[in-house]
């Protein structure tokens, strides 16, 4: 009896087993942007504008590069709100969108100030991304 106790007091002392990264997941939305995404298609107000690279950390801080060298880019922080419909985006302080999934795809469209209310490639920022594939 009394190992049984101090075998129960010992196990309690034992670390935990680490989380599966599936429990652990409050964000999965968050989770499928993280990476690096092509531009697939990009246009403001249904002009086309040039081709970018989107890279995605696990803190949803954003990197576009469009040309340029090594190191060169915009930094943007990004906050989703998955369980708004249509899904929410906000890309740094100004610009206001909402996302959904479209296959590999992630569709976005954006605008300054006013979030819109649909997808509507005519109404704001454009943008479909395409997960770079790792080599």
């Amino acid at each position: 009896m009394r190992t049984a106790v101090v075998l129960l007091l010992l196990a309690g002392l034992a670390p935990a087993a680490p989380v599966p990264k599936a429990v652990k997941a409050k964000r999965p939305d968050a989770e499928v942007f993280v990476g690096e995404w092509h531009t697939h298609v990009t246009e403001s107000n249904g002009v086309p504008m040039s081709k970018a690279v989107w890279t995605f950390d696990e803190d949803l801080t954003m990197w576009s590069k469009s040309g340029g060298g090594p190191g060169q880019g915009t930094k943007w922080v990004i906050k989703i709100d998955a369980e708004k419909s249509p899904k929410e985006i906000d890309i740094g302080p100004d610009y206001k969108g909402i996302y959904e999934f479209d296959g590999d795809d992630i569709r976005i469209l954006y605008a300054s100030g006013t979030r819109p209310p649909a997808l509507d490639p005519a109404k704001g920022y454009y943008t479909v991304l395409r997960r770079v594939e790792k080599k």
